[in-house]
């Protein structure tokens, strides 16, 4: 079951918390709510999807629905995802990195976490930047972009008076330019806008670009889970990747927005519990939360049904004692 935003507002909900559905607080509230119950790490009914992507590159920055990889297929074989830790594990391989043509370096069948980037892939060089607005209403809108010059050194930049962190840039249509030259980029900044916003490293010798980064209207510090992918080992190298990821919250804004929860009545209870953490009343915030996760757990047993086999994962390899 899916609920749109003014469905929210048409229920019971903004007089069981008694704010007009049009107040400002009962959006935050309910987007709050929805939050708390998305970032629970439990397999909730619609928490989890299947994505699939052609990687042509080990590295992989996956779209901002995606949370965290839970379980990932090559080329229609599983294989083992591996967090950030497991390459310094003091009894393990060390880092996976592909080093020239060794198959011992890149050539392997795991996915290891990345971390995250603002940018879809990284910058080849040191380079201007050039951003692009996608409609003439957020013509002229700030960006700010944080990162290294081509030096190596933290850009910082004067505007009005005083020294910030990074650059400002006016989205055009026709594209702006940035003043610096920038080797890495580290963080973005932009306000909510009505279109989307591009952004390329610019080469003003030739004026060559390519695309680094694409945000959506509604994003604001854009940030990319990344997993580095064995066994796509050259520069024609392609493989067939699918992954069943947990998804990423991003609030509700307008009316026709779809909710990532669903569940009418575990929301209302999530927003009651926290009505009642900000008064302090931590006990009886506790019972509302509680009551909120067992209705989770009824809609997510609801969808399951009573006839699916549910498999055993285990884990068959041992480095750094991982069998144990």
């Amino acid at each position: 079951m899916k609920l749109t935003l003014a469905q929210v507002k048409a229920s019971t909900l903004p007089a069981a918390v008694n704010m007009p559905s049009c107040d400002s607080r009962f959006l935050s509230l309910v987007n709050e709510a929805v939050q708390r119950l998305v970032m629970r790490p439990s397999a909730w009914y619609d928490m989890h999807y299947r994505y699939q992507i052609t990687a042509t590159d080990g590295l992989v920055t996956w779209p901002r629905e995606i949370a965290s990889v839970s379980t990932i297929a090559k080329c229609c074989q599983p294989i083992v995802a591996r967090d950030m830790w497991f390459e310094f594990l003091e009894t393990g391989f060390g880092l996976r990195e592909t080093c020239g043509d060794d198959p011992a370096c890149g050539c392997w069948d795991e996915a290891l976490d990345r971390g995250v980037s603002p940018l879809f892939t990284d910058m080849s060089g040191s380079y201007k930047l050039k951003l692009y607005c996608d409609l003439a209403a957020d013509a002229n809108d700030i960006v700010i972009v944080k990162g290294y010059d081509a030096n190596g050194n933290w850009l910082r930049t004067l505007y009005s008076g005083s020294y910030i962190d990074g650059e400002r840039i006016a989205a055009s249509v026709a594209g702006m330019q940035s003043s610096n030259t920038f080797s890495s980029v580290t963080e973005i900044v932009k306000p909510v806008s009505e279109g989307a916003f591009r952004l390329y490293e610019y080469n003003p010798t030739d004026a060559s670009q390519s695309l680094i980064g694409t945000y959506q209207w509604d994003e604001t510090v854009p940030r990319y889970r990344r997993t580095y992918i064995g066994g796509i080992c050259g520069d024609d190298d392609t493989a067939q990747i699918n992954v069943i990821a947990k998804r990423e919250f991003i609030q509700v804004r307008n009316d026709n927005d779809v909710l990532m929860v669903g569940n009418l009545p575990a929301i209302k209870a999530m927003c009651f519990a926290i009505l009642k953490e900000d008064k302090n009343d931590q006990a009886a915030a506790l019972v509302d939360e509680a009551r909120a996760f067992r209705l989770m757990d009824e809609e997510a047993q609801h969808y399951l049904g009573t006839g699916v086999r549910i498999p055993i994962r285990m884990q068959s390899e041992t480095w750094g004692a991982g069998g144990i």
